[in-house]
């Protein structure tokens, strides 16, 4: 592939007769810069990047006039080639950047096209006079994305009530695997149609959007276009309805468990008079014999009414004098000493 820097800067206009179909093509060639230049009076597309050139810039400059003789292909910057194009043209036209230039009035088609096969054109800080955009072949919007991940930033368009324009941005997809990820941020477009939208997308093609204005104020975006404005809130509803969810199942869970494990243990137990085992369960103490015959213990709970710890420390009352079945048992024991005591006299 051929390479050429170029740099075409000062202040210097370009015009032909409108016979003269096209003005700018730059052919395979890369890095190259359009500084403060003003292309006009043109009967096709003003300014083409196209057949392999990369890399290169327009910037500063004034493009208006363009599709003089045929309108359907009247782009001010046409970046890359028709899929119709491609045996005989280097169809991939990439990192191309179109930066604060005027375009319009007078452009016949599209302001900026970006054609299938192109990738990662930048589209930055311009200025789009809508007044002569005229619809043919589909020329009805100030820049057409048909390439992949494009960036398309702080631009300002003016629709001038001119009717032929249906929509400030368009995305389509003239090929498979093409027409796909363009990105629209923080760009202005004054639409006075209220069909019109900022960013519209065919059924295939797709973008990302945010912090676009419309003005005055209507549709935004149609089609596969994601909306990140609005992506961007979900995760905070998301966020704040889990922690609820969770705690609620969480003192569920803990509730149930401490109420069930003294059920279990006071239903197993049998009677055997060697040891005394003291159960308190909902507040109430209660007298009951356990298997084993060297352990005695103390099993408590929370009544069934409250979740407060207080009255688990509060319930313990093994050996408390007071307690009439446990000095019950102490008198029948002494009694068994005297009586045995008695027979081996």
């Amino acid at each position: 592939m051929w390479s050429l820097s170029l740099a075409a800067t000062g202040l210097f206009a370009t015009s032909r007769s409108p016979t003269d179909k096209r003005e700018s093509w730059t052919d395979k060639a890369n890095y190259c810069l359009y500084d403060h230049v003003e292309v006009y009076n043109i009967g096709q597309e003003c300014v083409h990047f196209r057949n392999g050139s990369s890399h290169n810039t327009i910037q500063n400059s004034y493009i208006h006039d363009c599709g003089l003789v045929t309108p359907d292909y009247g782009e001010g910057v046409y970046v890359g080639s028709d899929k119709g194009k491609w045996a005989e043209l280097i169809k991939e036209a990439d990192y191309n950047t179109i930066r604060s230039n005027v375009i319009g009035p007078g452009v016949t088609a599209e302001h900026v096209d970006i054609k299938e096969g192109s990738s990662f054109t930048i589209v930055e800080h311009n200025i789009f006079n809508g007044t002569g955009i005229t619809g043919a072949n589909s020329g009805d919007s100030f820049i057409d994305v048909k390439g992949n991940d494009c960036i398309i930033r702080f631009n300002v368009g003016y629709s001038n009530d001119n009717p032929k324009v249906a929509n400030a941005f368009e995305v389509h997809q003239r090929i498979a695997g093409w027409g796909l990820n363009a990105n629209f941020y923080g760009n202005t477009a004054y639409l006075t149609n209220a069909t019109q939208y900022v960013v519209l997308t065919d059924s295939k093609g797709n973008a990302t959007a945010s912090n676009n204005t419309r003005i005055p104020t209507g549709n935004l975006y149609s089609g596969n276009v994601v909306d990140t404005d609005q992506s961007t809130s979900n995760p905070t509803t998301s966020s704040t309805t889990k922690p609820s969810t969770t705690s609620t199942s969480t003192t569920s869970t803990s509730t149930t468990s401490t109420t069930t494990k003294p059920s279990t243990t006071s239903t197993s137990t049998t009677t055997k008079p060697s040891t005394t085992t003291t159960t308190t369960t909902s507040g109430t103490t209660t007298g009951t014999t356990s298997n084993n015959p060297t352990t005695s213990s103390t099993t408590t709970t929370t009544s069934s009414d409250t979740n407060t710890p207080t009255t688990t420390s509060s319930t313990t009352t093994t050996n408390h004098p007071s307690n009439g079945i446990t000095l019950q048992s102490t008198n029948l024991l002494i009694l068994s000493l005297l009586f045995i005591s008695y027979i081996l006299a």
